[in-house]
């Protein structure tokens, strides 16, 4: 497609750019377009006046857990740790009705080969893309009242969609279930971001656990989204005295007893699967990291389920590394 646009049109772009624009009038403009300015600009919107009204703290232990993102790879590991600890698990699923989202979490942890004990967990219809994390007034009150902690694991992963079509489901949700920790009682909120984040900021050589202020230089949909709600998060933790758990991963490998992976779409081991199928490989020296997911998932439930107070920024990667050949 890029090859025949160029012929007919001269227009050179990457697939990228086309991803953000996808029409030749949007691709003429792209140029105008400036993602960083805009999540910068998010970044630093004021926070709901209303936010530190609510001050009275919630349940002094953990005992029910409202989570997003229970049907990925890394979510359903997450649902198992947490029905292990905890009474319930509120998991928010966009689904048609409660009993078919009990039905996809069910087929995903037999798919990972994991014992999910049901009993403890309820799904509530959801839709991290809509206002109000698409919940029923009803559902968001009763939420707020009953939720001890709030773990947003949710998100569209894409890495050639711009920051305008991430936008909704992965900053715009982080501020709604904020909102809702902070709504009828302060409930510690767990962020799950990704390592990728504090190495695309200007200047910054090396991951450090806190918060950046550095601009960053990729324009990255998804990791501006990711920039973007570590920096709403930290400014909820400092309007209402909610405790935060950022919590960024790496590179999420199989589990460690039983292998199971996500390699059908993860861009790591479809690359690797590329490398096997041409015979070659780009030698260029990288090192990889890889966390096998059980690990992370109870590396999370030890931080989260015990947060200090203020904000509290975690990188969650394995400190070995080997060679890519």
């Amino acid at each position: 497609m890029q090859a025949r646009v160029l012929a007919r049109t001269g227009l050179a772009f990457q697939m990228s750019a086309f991803y953000r624009s996808p029409t030749i009038s949007g691709l003429v403009a792209g140029a105008a377009r400036d993602d960083i300015a805009r999540a910068v600009a998010d970044a630093a919107a004021p926070v709901a006046p209303d936010v530190g009204t609510h001050r009275e703290a919630g349940a002094k232990s953990i005992r029910n857990v409202i989570l997003t993102g229970a049907s990925g790879f890394f979510g359903i590991h997450l649902l198992s740790e947490l029905t292990r600890q905890v009474d319930r698990v509120f998991c928010l699923q966009r689904c048609d009705t409660a009993r078919a989202g009990h039905a996809r979490l069910e087929r995903e942890a037999r798919t990972a080969g994991l014992a999910i004990d049901f009993t403890h967990m309820e799904v509530v219809q959801a839709d991290l893309t809509l206002p109000q994390a698409g919940l029923s007034d009803a559902d968001w009150h009763r939420l707020a009242g009953e939720g001890d902690a709030v773990w947003h694991c949710g998100a569209h992963v894409h890495h050639l969609l711009g920051y305008s079509s991430l936008k909704a489901a992965n900053v715009d949700s982080t501020e709604n279930l904020l909102r809702l920790a902070v709504t009828t009682r302060r409930k510690p909120f767990c962020f799950v971001s990704t390592m990728s984040v504090p190495l695309m900021l200007e200047g910054v050589a090396s991951a450090e656990e806190q918060v950046g202020t550095e601009r960053p230089a990729s324009d990255n949909g998804y990791l501006l989204g990711k920039w973007v709600s570590e920096q709403r998060v930290a400014a909820y933790a400092r309007a209402a005295g909610l405790p935060v758990t950022i919590a960024r991963i790496g590179n999420v490998t199989g589990h460690s007893k039983s292998g199971y992976s996500n390699y059908r779409n993860n861009h790591f081991w479809l690359f690797n699967q590329s490398c096997v199928q041409f015979g070659a490989y780009p030698d260029n020296g990288q090192m990889i990291e890889m966390t096998p997911v059980d690990v992370l998932a109870r590396a999370l439930g030890a931080l989260a389920l015990h947060p200090r107070a203020g904000l509290h920024v975690a990188n969650l990667q394995n400190p070995a590394r080997i060679g890519q050949r």
